[in-house]
């Protein structure tokens, strides 16, 4: 039993005044941001309304948004109440509506597939025009529904610009021949589908249902993650190349750009680049950019320098972007909340990322160096141990090179040192300890090695460390200092570092789809750690390596 309870409010977030991001890009494209609901009440929308003037159903107008029953045939069909809470918001502040999506092999009712009898339909002939029309079907209702609602495409109060029209049907590997995901769709329609959606669309979204005099009101895009990259960005260009030969009447080519700092920002300029080669719009529709966990101090500040960069590339390709989203209003509210990927805090503050974006160069704060220190205990005279040989070091201009380790309440660092200096400078937090060249006692002992000599020394921490825990720290030797431009950098405790030792194969194994008995002699990792996502719907993987020259 509960018998006293006390509810405290919060104190009403504060949208900050700071310049508006879409009229930053007024001369460039429409800025836009993913939502819901919740974001149409109170200080979100004002946050919202204030830097962005596109807004997209982050999923509340995907197919089974649209539906409710347990059939084809005793569906019942209408506007999701999110879906049009958004469309009047985007409508009373006129703001384009980027509609998200029509076809998808995700979030779609699996009836939508199923025969009268609930059985899986099939690729007949019969099956497949069941299922053309149940698609003709679907998209001319959303059509009909949104411009009775909202009036006529292209009209002045239906606030509906672009589509979405298909999503996510390139496969992730390259083992089909046509670069297809093997959806349902697809099974069913094999690549007739993806046409078919977009005649669909354009039939009812640009001419049944559009405004008298308006050219083509409504914008069609295909969509995809992972076009940045080289594998999935050649299959997605080669349907592209396919679409167009057969005159299918698509408008624009989008990529979501879900991306983290370890991806360089000129993957996504030389994507939109080699696009270019059609005579087609592009969109940048659901960026976010992940920061890694633990999410640090550190990462935030280079997370603004990768905004920065990012939104400079997009500007550069003013001419044939449609418009650049943001997958989101706030971190918290992000898919991918635990990397913080979006430009605005829990709070509705602006975070590096805003000022990045903006091309605020004088409010970014500097760059901080910043290194992983991975769990472990290494002796004082271990100079040979596999831990300080399974990372690169890192180096302090030229002067030397440190790696490190922790474990309880000390820090245990090894660095190598230009022969031409004779000490070296450590900084925990602040406490400064100085190593000379020739070292031996109880926490320093240093050797010589060719034209360097080396150091390990054990560093006392203030307290017990813990996972996550940021210290800050630099290493100085001479005039050199790790830190940039003699700021203090910061290290990241973390877990024990995971590795193994790769046997050299004794003949090369054949890549046929046989397992050779080569791979008995294997050693094999297993991919068990959860990244992104839920530990109850991942896969694992047993991977074996070996290795040959």
């Amino acid at each position: 039993l509960v018998d006293y309870i006390t509810i405290t409010s919060q104190e009403a977030a504060e949208v900050q005044d700071l310049p508006s991001i879409f009229e930053r890009h007024a001369d460039y494209f429409p800025v836009g941001v993913a939502l819901d609901e919740r974001e149409t009440v109170g200080a979100a929308a004002e946050l919202t309304t204030r830097h962005f003037n596109q807004i997209t159903a982050e999923n509340h107008m995907k197919v089974e948004a649209w539906f409710s029953g347990n059939s084809w045939d005793d569906r019942q069909f209408g506007i999701h109440p999110q879906a049009e809470a958004l469309m009047d918001f985007a409508q009373d502040n006129d703001m384009g509506m980027y509609g998200h999506t029509l076809v998808w092999h995700s979030q779609t009712p699996s009836w939508f597939y199923a025969d009268a009898n609930g059985d899986p339909l099939t690729n007949s002939e019969a099956d497949k025009q069941i299922m053309r029309d149940r698609m003709e079907e679907h998209i001319e209702d959303v059509a009909r529904l949104l411009s009775e609602e909202y009036g006529l495409f292209g009209s002045e109060g239906n606030p509906l610009v672009a589509w979405d029209v298909i999503n996510e049907v390139v496969s992730d590997s390259g083992e089909h021949e046509d670069g297809l995901r093997r959806s349902e769709w697809y099974r069913i329609l094999g690549e007739e589908f993806i046409d078919l959606s977009f005649i669909y669309a354009d039939r009812y979204f640009n001419d049944v249902y559009a405004a008298p005099g308006t050219d083509r009101p409504v914008t069609l895009f295909i969509n995809d993650y992972n076009t940045e990259l080289s594998g999935k960005q050649n299959r997605y260009y080669s349907l592209i190349e396919r679409l167009l030969e057969r005159d299918v009447p698509i408008d624009g080519v989008g990529h979501q750009f879900h991306v983290s700092l370890s991806l360089p920002v000129q993957n996504l300029d030389q994507t939109i680049e080699r696009f270019r080669d059609f005579d087609l719009l592009q969109a940048v529709t659901e960026l976010d950019v992940t920061v890694g966990e633990p999410v640090t101090d550190a990462n935030i500040i280079e997370q603004g320098y990768y905004y920065r960069d990012a939104f400079e590339s997009f500007r550069s390709h003013a001419d044939v972007l449609y418009s650049v989203s943001i997958w989101g209003l706030t971190d918290n509210r992000s898919w991918r909340s635990a990397q913080a990927p979006l430009v605005f805090d829990a709070g509705l503050q602006a975070k590096p990322a805003y000022f990045g974006l903006m091309g605020d160069a004088d409010s970014l704060v500097p760059r901080v160096r910043t290194a992983l220190a991975f769990q472990g205990e290494v002796g004082l005279d271990s100079f040979d141990a596999i831990e300080w040989q399974t990372l690169p070091l890192n180096d302090v201009d030229f002067s030397a090179a440190f790696q490190t380790r922790w474990s309880g309440d000390q820090l245990t660092v090894y660095v190598a040192v230009d022969g031409a200096e004779d000490s070296v400078t450590f900084s925990v937090e602040g406490d400064e300890t100085t190593v000379e060249r020739g070292a031996d006692n109880g926490t320093q002992a240093t050797q010589e090695d060719g034209d360097i000599w080396e150091a390990i020394v054990q560093l006392p921490l203030a307290a017990e460390g813990a996972i996550g825990d940021e210290l800050e720290f630099d290493v100085t030797v001479g005039d050199a200092s790790w830190g940039d431009e003699g700021a203090t950098g910061t290290l990241t405790l973390v877990e024990e570092l995971s590795f193994t030792e790769i046997p050299e194969a004794t003949v090369a194994p054949e890549i046929d789809g046989e397992i050779d008995d080569v791979w008995n002699d294997a050693s094999v990792v297993t991919t068990g750690r959860t990244v992104e996502g839920s530990a109850s719907t991942n896969a694992t993987a047993n991977v074996s390596l070996l290795w040959e020259e």
